[in-house]
């Protein structure tokens, strides 16, 4: 009961500056949409990064108990041993003083024996906690299996076909270094990952694209390697996690992929 009393402090202080920072993110996002998408998802990358910090701060500095966890708490830890005082009113007559012929009352105080704690369910709170953490941890769960996924799929068939045109627009970018090229064996979206090394992937369908499309669609995948945006894609799955049940965080994630 005690670490959860320190642990409740520490999440809702959390809780709160992530909020506004949150906030803030995507005022500021709204407000330079006519920006660069390069300064745009600079701020947002900035923005996933600040949010383990600021959990990690807030077990550091002093936090801002919320008035539930400073009232309640006490009553948790304490073990109070309640006491009874009883007033008798027997009367008691004293012999050897013949003055004295009167009834005073007995005051007696019964200590009563603390009572053992009764054994209670498991406050709300401790089930709070416990759907964070199994929602938190659910979600790097999956983003590990998704970079195996990806490693399994990038083990798939090349096609060699599209390399003078990728390797033509890498070098229009200025980019240093071509990606791999793959093709899906389903036709789904184009898309880039990284996986120490920068893939491109193609549906199926691309072989039959037409020479513009298809140098369209290239150079697009290739913006967002230049912007390193894969990199930032698997930063804010992984500390966004930690906010999973927020719907700002939400928010965020979608314009960091946009």
């Amino acid at each position: 009961m005690s670490a959860l009393s320190h642990l409740l402090p520490w999440l809702s202080d959390a809780l709160l500056q992530s909020t506004a920072l949150l906030i803030i993110a995507l005022l500021a996002h709204h407000l330079l949409k006519r920006s660069s998408a390069a300064k745009r998802h600079t701020l947002l990358l900035a923005t996933t990064i600040g949010i383990p910090l600021l959990f990690t701060f807030s077990a550091i500095l002093p936090t801002h108990q919320i008035p539930y966890t400073q009232t309640i708490t006490p009553l948790l830890q304490s073990n109070p041993t309640f006491s009874t005082t009883v007033e008798s009113g027997t009367p008691i007559f004293r012999p050897q003083d013949p003055f004295v012929n009167e009834s005073l009352p007995i005051k007696t105080t019964i200590q009563a024996a603390p009572t053992p704690p009764a054994t209670s369910p498991s406050p709300p709170a401790f089930w709070l906690v416990t759907v964070w953490l199994l929602g938190t941890t659910f979600v790097w769960l999956r983003l590990i299996a998704g970079i195996f996924s990806l490693r399994k799929i990038s083990q798939h068939s090349q096609a060699p076909q599209i390399l003078e045109i990728l390797s033509h627009e890498t070098s229009s970018l200025g980019l240093h270094k071509i990606p791999r090229l793959i093709i899906l064996d389903k036709n789904t979206m184009p898309m880039t990952w990284w996986l120490g090394n920068h893939i491109l992937a193609l549906p199926k369908s691309a072989s039959n694209w037409p020479l513009e499309k298809l140098r369209h669609v290239i150079r697009h995948e290739l913006a967002h390697i230049s912007r390193d945006d894969c990199q930032r894609a698997w930063i804010a799955e992984a500390s966004l996690a930690l906010l999973w049940f927020h719907p700002l965080a939400w928010l965020l994630k979608r314009a960091l992929n946009t």
